[in-house]
């Protein structure tokens, strides 16, 4: 499956999420043992109800035009439709193999695509969860991203997983959804955004650091379908 939240996350759960924030991790500072919590950084598996969350992630609290960075990052980052929005997404996922393989030790498939609209963070609905696609310049959806607004806590958003299809890498694309939840982060009165890392995805974290995350501890190792990943907890400041 995508890697989700509780698996990159800090307290095991029931049904894997995903993991990794983006896709592409070596081993930093501060490798002190902790709880094997933490699952990976996505939240797909957790089987939430099909509720749409076209508006943001709490139905009863649509975002609105102070929570986006600006009219051009509003384009490029939108809140996807897991109806009319899935066909994009799969796309994305399937394109993403090389990624998936590394985590999950096989291809993607048809799970991949459910559980990205259907994993959730510990505690958390579907409603509650901001799942996003990432558009090129002609309105293409070429990336997805999982976020959990508030979790753990009510002053951090966790993103769970930041997926770009091979073309859109290096593009600038990653930087502009992160622009985008961070500053929607900061309009909540969030503090903090955590993330978390597979120790053997390099490029993932020469990224992350790159847009001043730091590593707060290395999380013991945990199970992906098919493979054993430790990983690395990031967090940035807001």
């Amino acid at each position: 499956m995508t890697p989700s939240i509780a698996q990159l996350s800090r307290a095991p759960h029931r049904g894997e999420a995903r993991c990794d924030a983006l896709n592409p991790s070596h081993p930093l500072r501060h490798e002190r043992k902790t709880p094997r919590n933490r699952g990976a950084s996505s939240f797909v598996a957790r089987g939430w109800m099909r509720t749409r969350v076209s508006r943001g992630f709490d139905t009863s609290a649509p975002y609105d035009g102070a929570m986006s960075p600006d009219r051009r990052a509003d384009r490029a980052v939108r809140p996807l439709d897991p109806d009319a929005d899935r066909a994009g997404a799969a796309r994305v996922i399937y394109a993403s193999a090389d990624y998936l393989t590394l985590v999950n030790g096989e291809p993607p498939n048809e799970r991949d695509v459910a559980e990205f609209f259907t994993d959730v963070a510990p505690g958390r609905g579907v409603g509650e969860m901001l799942k996003l696609g990432i558009e090129s310049a002609d309105g293409r959806l070429v990336g997805v991203a999982d976020v959990a607004p508030g979790y753990p806590g009510p002053d951090t958003w966790y993103i769970g997983l930041l997926l770009l299809e091979p073309s859109a890498r290096g593009s600038g694309a990653g930087r502009r959804a992160f622009e985008w939840i961070s500053t929607a982060a900061r309009g909540q009165g969030a503090r903090r955004i955590l993330i978390s890392v597979l120790e053997e995805n390099v490029a993932a974290l020469d990224f992350w650091r790159h847009l001043g995350f730091v590593v707060l501890q290395r999380l013991e190792p945990r199970r992906f379908r098919m493979r054993d990943h430790a990983r690395y907890e990031l967090e940035h400041r807001l």
